[in-house]
């Protein structure tokens, strides 16, 4: 699995890439719509914070569990909703991003973001992660 840099200090911040390197979580924010530019600052203002101090820091509106079971967390800026969990070493994964259409966190993306979980836990145990920047 290959993951891309979003923010590095205290804690390390990444996003999940497909085979071919493309990363949907930069390519979603370099692509915002001009009305929508004012939720992505805010959430790369989230991934600043949560690099200098962690996630705990801030309260359900910016950041909950979405699903313990699975230990998936969202990010939540605006319309904005990224999609995470936690490995050791302050390390945070970001499985995707999508625009919020419903009250509840649509199952497909919740779905997803198990799958990349486990996917990723597999490939680290066979040392099979890749750091991008």
């Amino acid at each position: 699995m290959r993951l891309k840099k979003i923010r590095d200090d205290k804690w390390r911040v990444y996003a999940v890439c497909d085979n071919s390197g493309n990363c949907q979580l930069s390519d979603f924010l370099s692509n915002v719509q001009h009305n929508m530019v004012k939720y992505r600052d805010r959430l790369l203002a989230i991934f600043c914070q949560t690099s200098q101090e962690g996630p705990q820091q801030f309260n359900d509106r910016i950041s909950h569990q979405i699903d313990k079971n699975n230990e998936i967390w969202e990010f939540r800026s605006g319309r904005f909703r990224v999609l995470w969990f936690y490995d050791e070493g302050k390390l945070i994964v970001c499985t995707g991003v999508f625009l919020k259409q419903t009250n509840t966190t649509p199952k497909i993306q919740k779905e997803r973001a198990i799958s990349l979980r486990k996917k990723y836990f597999h490939d680290k145990k066979n040392g099979d992660i890749e750091y991008g920047d």
